[in-house]
């Protein structure tokens, strides 16, 4: 048996996962939440996928169901968002994240400090 090579799917959005993550609005992230039953920083893999492209599948009036999503394949779920940077790597310090080591960089910033985080700054004169 001989395996075939397929073409790789054309993202439909031209942003990798971890920048559609920090885009979700409040609600989306409170929808996703109460589908799986987890706080979106406890969620992962499969789940925070399935429901990064319900949440963009039903911007700007369209309407997909969950279990319209659910039911996609794990490599049109990938495949829905663009390719990660490579570049991005926190234990290569070679890399472009690995040069910064500040918390609040954007390059080193995790989902544990929630969807919507974003490099601020201090936030007075003394921090």
């Amino acid at each position: 048996m001989t395996v075939t090579e397929r073409e790789p799917i054309k993202p439909t959005l031209d942003v990798p996962l971890t920048h559609a993550v920090e885009e979700l609005t409040g609600f989306e992230s409170l929808q996703i939440e109460r589908r799986f039953n987890k706080k979106l920083e406890e969620l992962g893999g499969v789940g925070l996928t399935i429901g990064v492209v319900w949440a963009y599948e039903n911007r700007d009036g369209q309407k997909r169901n969950w279990s319209s999503v659910e039911n996609m394949t794990f490599r049109e779920l990938t495949g829905y968002f663009a390719a990660e940077p490579e570049d991005v790597n926190e234990a290569e310090p070679d890399s472009e994240a690995g040069k910064d080591d500040s918390p609040d960089s954007p390059q080193t910033m995790t989902l544990r400090r929630g969807a919507s985080a974003r490099a601020s700054g201090p936030k007075s004169i003394t921090d």
